[in-house]
């Protein structure tokens, strides 16, 4: 499941502020602990959409681990070894992080307050909603976040009482419906320091529609919302991992977190995206480049070391994205530090 906001947002239902965690699309992966690792490995390359599996001991449950850092211990040099063929015990022992269980009648409102006040490296972690006694399923923390994010603007009343809570909540791009900067921010320090301390490659890509200035005035701003919120789907169809995080950096920028991404693989997601938007030939006749929307891009890639800022690659993105304006724009340009 690629590491955006929101994943599928068409698949949110029509809520309320009374709206309980069951309304929501809730997953079937539970796993005994004397489970092999190989059966948790096939369900979930079988479904990408599925953010973790559950973990029982006879009918109790032992906890939960998530998407991410599966993949984290399978793509280990020894992980297809240690954890394919034994049982989910072993693999549950490196990855044990405290999990939260939510009952389902739970408000969705209430269930995202609650999610949010975790520790900020589990705040991408999936939750464990109880159905009933020893009867559990999962849910995507990305689908809880869009569904609060919904029934708040549906309530417009509870919006402007709780301007400031929602303030310090939001993490969703309200026109795009993927991550804000807010998100990216918080996020992206996050994988900064997670390759930093397993001396891992991270990419960062900052894109930014060419001459959007020129579309707004052409076809007007409605029209260059709209024309925002095809290019955010072109990026999240792009970025199919899941550590890689998608967001509006701001404006017509929009953002790549890309972790673990060596600078071939990082140029290869931006590859992907351009192929995508120009298979939608978004119209843009007031460009004085092309007849359609493009993308500029600035890809940035490095190993980042021990008390490195991470504003360095920002840095880096930027310095190339303003090397592919000058170049032409509708285009990329990267920058690797290779030490």
């Amino acid at each position: 499941m690629p590491f955006a906001l929101p994943a599928h947002p068409e698949d949110v239902p029509a809520l309320s502020l009374d709206s309980q965690l069951r309304e929501l699309t809730l997953y079937e992966a539970t796993f005994d602990l004397e489970a092999e690792g190989k059966w948790v490995l096939r369900l979930l390359n079988d479904d990408p959409h599925i953010p973790g599996v559950i973990l029982v001991k006879g009918r109790r449950l032992a906890g939960m681990i998530s998407r991410r850092r599966i993949y984290e211990k399978m793509s280990l040099p020894y992980g297809p070894d240690l954890f394919l063929t034994r049982p989910l015990s072993q693999l549950y022992k490196y990855t044990q992080t405290p999990h939260l269980v939510l009952p389902q009648k739970m408000r969705i409102t209430e269930g995202a307050q609650r999610a949010l006040q975790r520790p900020t490296e589990l705040l991408a972690d999936p939750i464990i909603v109880a159905l009933d006694k020893n009867h559990y399923q999962i849910l995507d923390i990305h689908q809880l976040l869009v569904a609060h994010a919904r029934i708040f603007e549906l309530t417009s009343a509870l919006l402007e009482e709780t301007n400031q809570q929602l303030k310090r909540l939001a993490v969703i791009d309200p026109l795009t419906k993927i991550g804000n900067r807010r998100f990216f921010e918080q996020y992206f320090a996050r994988d900064w320091q997670y390759a930093v301390r397993e001396e891992k490659w991270i990419s960062l890509a900052i894109c930014d529609v060419d001459f959007f200035k020129q579309y707004n005035d052409f076809y007007g701003h409605p029209q260059g919302d709209q024309c925002l919120c095809q290019i955010a789907q072109c990026l999240r169809s792009g970025c199919r991992r899941s550590t890689d995080i998608v967001a509006r950096y701001g404006g017509e920028e929009f953002v790549l977190v890309l972790l673990g991404a060596k600078p071939e693989a990082a140029v290869k997601i931006v590859k992907k995206v351009q192929a995508e938007l120009a298979e939608r030939n978004l119209p843009h006749q007031a460009s004085p480049l092309n007849q359609t929307v493009t993308l500029s891009f600035g890809v940035a890639s490095l190993k980042p070391s021990p008390g490195q800022d991470q504003q360095t690659l920002i840095d880096m993105a930027d310095q190339a994205l303003y090397q592919a304006k000058r170049e032409g724009r509708n285009r990329y340009c990267q920058k690797t530090d290779i030490r």
